[in-house]
């Protein structure tokens, strides 16, 4: 299978301006630069972190006025925990996907319970930009 961008962050951008003081926007500015769109479509996934109601809307705050947004939360979906199949391969239509940082043993379990990682796989094959 082909293998599309990759870009694999340590820090900085919008979820730690702490860090990336006012440098910030730039990491962000060059990720969403890399789908060569004016208005990319970026999926922000949360599930390291719980899909944690504040990281996500920091995403919305940061990328909301140069990005179509959505935010994809595996914890806080349908009754029973189940995740519908349609709104997991929305990923498919995406230009970006962001995914939080946390516990990533955890998020994989997750990911992989709910077929997230073959989803991840095709879209980035389809030329979606992992960060």
């Amino acid at each position: 299978m082909t293998r599309g961008t990759v870009l694999t962050l340590g820090g900085g951008g919008f979820s730690m301006p702490q860090i990336a003081g006012e440098h910030g926007p730039l990491l962000d500015d060059f990720l969403l630069g890399l789908t060569e769109k004016t208005c990319p479509r970026v999926c922000f996934i949360g599930t390291a972190s719980g899909d944690d109601a504040g990281y996500s809307e920091e995403f919305n705050s940061a990328m909301g006025d140069r990005a179509d947004t959505t935010v994809l939360t595996l914890f806080r979906s349908s009754p029973a925990g189940s995740v519908p199949i349609d709104q997991l391969e929305r990923i498919l239509e995406c230009d970006v996907v962001y995914v939080g940082g946390g516990s990533t043993a955890n998020l994989l379990a997750v990911w992989r319970l709910h077929g997230l990682d073959v989803i991840l796989e095709t879209a980035t094959a389809q030329g979606t930009v992992l960060a």
